[in-house]
């Protein structure tokens, strides 16, 4: 069906659609040509082969087809139009900037990018996250253990009570991080706990799961945990751990635990697409929960900034105002007058005299003087220059950063047409 759905509108839309979209303008005479011949050839293969026969050969002949005599019959025709391409470039090289901003900022990121901070930043920001982790760790542990064959507990022993009461040692140290000592009761150590524990569940619920063959029950166990993980870090966190146990899980099975082992009850079609069910609505409300919390962090924080911002700048704006008015009702050039003739009388007079404590009196006086020039000096709001050699894209992405988050906001997309070469 939808091989015969494509059949009858690909050959016959998508073909001058995408041409239109590719900058190929014709009139009305060739477009229905090249329609009526893509429509004749799926017709042709409908009646001789059938629909059941070469579906894909049927839809890309028929769009051949279009093309070809679209083509063809606007330049027989003498039609107007042709390749003109994209007359308006604006939106096309404001894309191709958000490109470029959006590698520039990765790669700034890249260089950046340290470890210890980064995972600081994944730490919950209540300790009650932390107690409820490990009830979860405890629970689906204890059910991907229920659910193990009792031939497997006969078989590996060892390994049965190594997963059992290492996955209870770590939901235990989770759910008991209130009252960990002061020694441990560090940010040093959780944040590189927290991670570390995500990865063993992962680890875990991925052993298990090809221990029993991936059925029904265990599958969902490790694509649920996978989701909290990414729900509870951030998703290529989540990625990068997946690509790391899921091979790892491998091995370990094929080298120490070679035999692999059946579910004890099979799960009904209909529990399976339960759990499927309830798999996908939990996953996408984490998701959307997430991220409307996050939307919602992200508000505050823009509200405080700018609260923030108007402070410092009526604060700012008001010291303008009174240096402005102690600058006009100041002399200036009145005051630099008499400072030097002060210090001229000042150095005339301790020349003149061997008296110890005039010429040092003579001394402060004249490092006073100097001090009111260079409070005059500086009160002049005098620029200074600091020259230096930057990139030009870091320099334009930190230009819109701040047209982005300032009062005035961009009315409109800003494209640059003039591009630089470098020389060699």
């Amino acid at each position: 069906l939808i091989l015969l759905t494509g059949s009858l509108y690909m050959p016959i839309i998508t073909v001058p659609f995408l041409l239109a979209i590719f900058g190929f303008r014709s009139t009305t005479r060739p477009v229905l040509i090249g329609m009526g011949a893509g429509f004749m050839v799926v017709c042709l293969f409908l009646v001789v082969l059938g629909p059941q026969k070469y579906g894909e050969i049927r839809l890309a002949s028929g769009m051949l087809a279009n093309m070809l005599t679209f083509i063809g019959s606007h330049y027989l025709l003498k039609s107007p139009g042709g390749w003109v391409g994209i007359k308006d470039k604006t939106l096309l090289l404001a894309a191709r900037q958000h490109r470029q901003r959006a590698r520039i900022r990765r790669q700034q990121q890249w260089k950046n990018f340290r470890l210890y901070p980064y995972l600081q930043s994944l730490l919950p920001k209540q300790a009650i996250d932390y107690i409820l982790f490990g009830i979860y760790i405890l629970g689906i542990i204890y059910l991907s253990l229920y659910y193990l064959p009792p031939t497997f507990k006969t078989a590996y022993p060892a390994f049965y009570k190594f997963i059992r009461y290492a996955m209870v040692l770590l939901a235990s140290s989770f759910i008991t991080y209130p009252i960990w000592p002061p020694r441990l009761n560090t940010k040093a150590y959780i944040t590189i706990a927290w991670p570390i524990g995500h990865f063993i569940l992962c680890l875990a619920s991925s052993i298990l799961a090809f221990l029993c063959e991936f059925d029904a029950l265990h599958a969902f166990i490790l694509i649920f945990n996978l989701m909290i993980v990414s729900m509870l870090l951030h998703w290529y966190l989540g990625l990068a751990m997946t690509l790391i146990c899921i091979p790892i899980s491998y091995i370990v099975q094929k080298l120490y635990l070679p035999l692999s082992y059946s579910a004890v009850v099979g799960t009904p079609i209909d529990i399976q697409l339960l759990f499927l069910l309830i798999l996908l609505s939990s996953m996408l409300m984490f998701y959307f929960k997430h991220k409307y919390e996050q939307n919602k962090l992200r508000r505050l924080q823009n509200n405080y900034l700018q609260n923030k911002y108007r402070y410092i700048t009526e604060k700012c704006y008001k010291a303008e105002m009174h240096q402005a008015c102690f600058y006009k009702e100041l002399d200036v050039d009145t005051v630099q007058e008499n400072l030097k003739k002060i210090k001229q009388k000042l150095q005339k007079a301790g020349e003149s005299t061997e008296n110890k404590l005039l010429q040092q009196t003579t001394k402060e006086l004249d490092a006073l003087a100097n001090y009111f020039e260079q409070v005059i000096y500086v009160t002049k709001d005098h620029l200074t220059l600091q020259i230096e050699n930057i990139d030009i894209n870091t320099l334009w992405q930190d230009i819109l950063q701040a047209l982005k988050y300032s009062d005035i906001g961009l009315q409109s997309n800003i494209t640059i047409q003039a591009g630089c070469q470098k020389t060699g």
